[in-house]
């Protein structure tokens, strides 16, 4: 994984999704504890709507990882199944 253009993603989404309103974290674990092996690229909260939503994004940043993706659908269902929402963050030329 391209790690600038990963940090470019990265950045995006912080200018997007920021205080006061959301609080984002990013390579978050699906369960407490060194036994985790799923991780969700990022994840952003709303802190002003009731109730809160949950936005799941995965960061795909060349063709073969989202190839491999696909292959494993559920390798995102835990995150899925915990958000509201559920993005997959890529250029066209990635997912095209």
């Amino acid at each position: 994984m391209s790690n600038d253009a990963t940090k470019q993603i990265q950045k995006r989404l912080q200018e997007r999704y920021r205080l006061p309103n959301w609080a984002l974290f990013f390579e978050v674990t699906e369960k407490l504890g060194v036994n985790s092996t799923r991780r969700a690229d990022a994840i952003a909260v709303s802190l002003t709507e009731s109730p809160c939503r949950i936005l799941g994004f995965e960061i795909k940043v060349n063709r073969s990882d989202w190839l491999k993706e696909l292959k494993n659908p559920d390798k995102s269902s835990k995150f899925i199944n915990l958000c509201n929402e559920f993005y997959i963050v890529a250029d066209r030329d990635v997912v095209g």
